[in-house]
């Protein structure tokens, strides 16, 4: 009897760990893209039976997960998550820290900043400064992705990552052009990654969208581990060869202040 209930309790366990992760699924499923889904498209999404899909969601929205859309049976994540994200974001002594940095040279040069990190693979924006000169065609927004082979963000990211790897993210998945500045080449994005390393910083001159040019610099911990990058974005003609070193000084500097806020000092890293 009592193997018998030990078992029960195993597969009562396993059962409820399966149901976790098929609602975490439908979380996930949600993007800036895909704000709203209806039952049937978040069941393919994620592979679930409508059935199973329909008992997840009917839960999360009575613990206050998801919602759904007035006039229609979309469901759309509700409040509840962008205040547990905002919590997240509060307790990240990198946003903590670079805000002030970033709002600083939002203010110096005029143009919007940004904080990125390195998610899964992915380059996400956790951290933006509007400039007085922002642009409506700035294609980067808090909690948005950029894709992994283009602008300068994302070079300054995969530059510090282990050569293996920066390839292993670089192949992994189809590089689209967005313009016809977009280097969609993993060999020549590679090369690119060691003149870098080589000047400390990156540049990407309408790679995503036209007319936007951007700089970015590292930003490192105590070990010295590149942990997330600084970057400036702005009209293309605002970032004339003329105007380019003062920029490119601004950013790096920016770059070390961070740095330095999480604890590194070169020479004294552990």
């Amino acid at each position: 009897m009592k193997t018998d209930s030990l078992i029960s309790t195993v597969e009562k366990d396993r059962s409820l760990t399966f149901s976790v992760q098929k609602a975490l699924r439908l979380l996930q499923a949600f993007s800036m893209e895909k704000p709203e889904q209806s039952l049937v498209e978040l069941a393919a999404r994620t592979g679930l039976s409508v059935s199973t899909a329909h008992r997840l969601l009917a839960t999360l929205e009575a613990e206050g997960f998801v919602t759904r859309a007035v006039g229609n049976a979309h469901y759309r994540l509700s409040i509840k998550v962008f205040e547990l994200g905002s919590i997240v974001l509060h307790g990240m002594e990198l946003n903590v820290v670079g805000m002030p940095v970033l709002a600083r040279l939002s203010i110096e040069t005029e143009d919007t900043t940004y904080l990125t990190v390195l998610s899964d693979d992915q380059v996400l924006c956790i951290a933006r400064i509007e400039g007085v000169k922002h642009l409506r065609s700035q294609f980067l927004a808090v909690g948005r992705y950029l894709p992994p082979h283009a602008g300068a963000a994302s070079k300054v990211l995969l530059a510090y990552l282990p050569p293996e790897r920066a390839r292993s993210v670089l192949t992994r998945h189809p590089l689209p052009a967005y313009t016809e500045n977009t280097i969609t080449d993993p060999d020549d994005i590679i090369d690119m990654l060691r003149l870098v390393r080589d000047q400390g910083y990156a540049s990407s001159v309408e790679e995503i969208t036209r007319g936007i040019t951007a700089i970015a610099a590292p930003i490192m911990d105590q070990t010295g581990r590149v942990v997330a990058a600084v970057s400036l974005s702005g009209a293309a003609s605002r970032f004339a060869p003329e105007h380019l070193p003062s920029r490119v000084e601004k950013v790096r500097d920016a770059g070390y202040q961070i740095s330095a806020r999480l604890g590194y000092f070169p020479g004294l890293t552990l």
